[in-house]
């Protein structure tokens, strides 16, 4: 009977194991940059648009946000470059619920985001279609490049990665 128990929280220890292996895996492979290809939206009128020239470029890095534990929750550090403008934050991939939560460092980041830059949300639907293709999309963004603040629809920046 001890045997089986011992048994029993090894087995489950390996697989904890195993799922932390796999998400850090998960995050080691999207690290790197990441050319934004287009950016699809559909406006407050109902008309959907395409940026397929933007020079946005996300970098996932492996560096661990706030130097903690790779292995608690998987918060790393990346940047966003938006023209000549570097903006760096936290992001942690939830790979079960294919979410993306992406927080700038700087608190007034979000208002400076020109229209071809993730960020106006927190989270967002995350898809890497395969090693070299991601999808970051979200139903509802609001476009703070303008004075009224625009809601946008079917929002989806589709990157490659370089």
């Amino acid at each position: 009977m001890k045997n089986i128990k011992y048994s029993i929280v090894l087995f489950s220890l390996a697989i904890v194991s195993c799922e932390d292996y796999d998400v850090i895996g998960q995050l080691d492979d999207m690290a790197g940059t990441w050319q934004l290809t287009e950016m699809t939206y559909t406006d407050p009128q109902g008309t959907k648009w395409t940026i397929s020239d933007s020079e946005t470029t996300l970098t996932f890095t492996k560096e661990i946000a706030g130097g903690g534990d790779q292995n608690v929750d998987g918060v790393r550090y990346g940047v966003q470059n938006v023209g000549i403008e570097a903006l760096r934050y936290e992001y942690s991939v939830d790979f079960s619920q294919d979410n993306i939560d992406i927080l700038f460092e700087e608190a007034d980041a979000k208002e400076q985001l020109p229209l071809d830059a993730v960020g106006r949300n927190q989270v967002y639907k995350f898809e890497q279609t395969d090693k070299s293709h991601i999808v970051i999309s979200t139903d509802v963004e609001r476009n703070t490049d303008k004075v009224d603040s625009e809601v946008f629809t079917n929002v989806r920046y589709m990157f490659e990665k370089q």
